[in-house]
């Protein structure tokens, strides 16, 4: 009972804290964000000017079905759906089912801002840390020259009993919840969904 209302009580501040972090981030929206890194924004396009690549995100239900997922509606919680205003982007959440099994679940949300709430939910998370914080991973992936991914992934029992991971490629902000053992498939769908080669440790390493 104790560690159920200290989870209560980090859960309640840790919102609290993203709530407080993405106001102030969106207040300062126009200062450039040194801590998330950009795709390269140098590549010309076809009338001479400069912008990022343009890639047409996948349709994150057909990926589900073409990996053997099947989804199941929730109101299970989730960051996004707490910290991202539905006037501003359409926040989806479902939990996934492999084998009759609970495999965890995915968020996923796109937006132009979808650089300033990743931020806030790394300045806000970082702050909202339990001492029972393990496997910490908070870094940039780079694919090839034009892509990359941001990823925050940690376990901390103090807040959930689940891996939770957050990737940022382009428009696109994705959170997955993963119980223990149950990475590999996890791992090759994040991998599906944001155009990285599945490996095969991506799809039988064990979770560490």
């Amino acid at each position: 009972m104790e560690a159920l209302e200290n989870r209560t009580i980090y859960m309640s501040l840790a919102l609290i804290i993203l709530s407080l972090a993405v106001v102030d981030v969106l207040w300062v929206a126009q200062t450039p964000l040194a801590s998330v890194t950009e795709e390269p924004t140098t590549t010309p396009t076809p009338t001479g000017g400069n912008t990022e690549p343009i890639v047409a995100e996948p349709d994150v239900p057909t990926v589900l079905t073409d990996l053997q997922f099947m989804r199941v509606e929730t109101e299970e919680f989730s960051f996004l759906k707490q910290v991202i205003p539905a006037v501003e982007a359409n926040v989806t959440s479902t939990v996934l089912l492999k084998d009759g099994d609970r495999a965890g679940s995915i968020t996923w949300v796109e937006t132009p801002r979808v650089k300033i709430y990743f931020f806030a939910l790394k300045e806000a998370l970082h702050d909202s840390f339990t001492p029972e914080l393990q496997d910490l991973r908070d870094e940039t992936e780079r694919l090839n020259e034009t892509t990359f991914r941001n990823v925050l992934a940690f376990r901390d029992p103090g807040i959930s009993d689940e891996r939770i991971i957050f990737i940022r490629i382009r428009n696109r902000l994705y959170e997955f919840h993963i119980p223990v053992g149950k990475e590999p498939p996890i791992r090759t769908l994040m991998d599906t969904l944001t155009g990285w080669p599945v490996t095969e440790s991506s799809s039988s390493a064990p979770q560490t």
